[in-house]
């Protein structure tokens, strides 16, 4: 290797540094490759995936207003009309919840596989 007139010949740290970023940087294209080769490419429109909030199943009777509007066809307000239905009486089942004003078959229908109940809090424990 022949240097210029007046050019000082790199140093062994400049040498590493330059190593040490090329073998990063193969890293960060090849590591992505691999991942690609094992599993596929993952991001194909032909691949139909639910959202998270549709496998979501939430106990109405725990849920927080905030958590309700996650739930289709519900919102805002229908969330704080659910809250007040429940703090009057727990719903047993999905079927309690035509009482909430907003509420109707339709809607009900749509939420069924969304919801799930437990044991509710009406009577003091042992």
């Amino acid at each position: 290797m022949r240097l210029r007139r007046g050019a000082t010949p790199p140093s062994r740290e400049r040498i590493g540094d330059f190593v040490l970023a090329l073998v990063i940087c193969a890293l960060l294209v090849v590591s992505p490759l691999v991942t690609i080769v094992r599993h596929g490419f993952v991001l194909r429109d032909d691949v139909p995936r639910a959202p998270v909030a549709w496998r979501l199943r939430i106990d109405p009777n725990v849920a927080t207003v905030g958590l309700m509007p996650v739930l289709p066809g519900v919102g805002p307000v229908l969330a704080a009309r659910i809250d007040e239905a429940r703090r009057r009486m727990p719903f047993r089942d999905a079927d309690d919840l035509l009482r909430v004003y907003g509420i109707g078959p339709v809607t009900l229908a749509a939420l069924r596989p969304h919801l799930r109940f437990g044991p509710t809090r009406t009577s003091p424990g042992p």
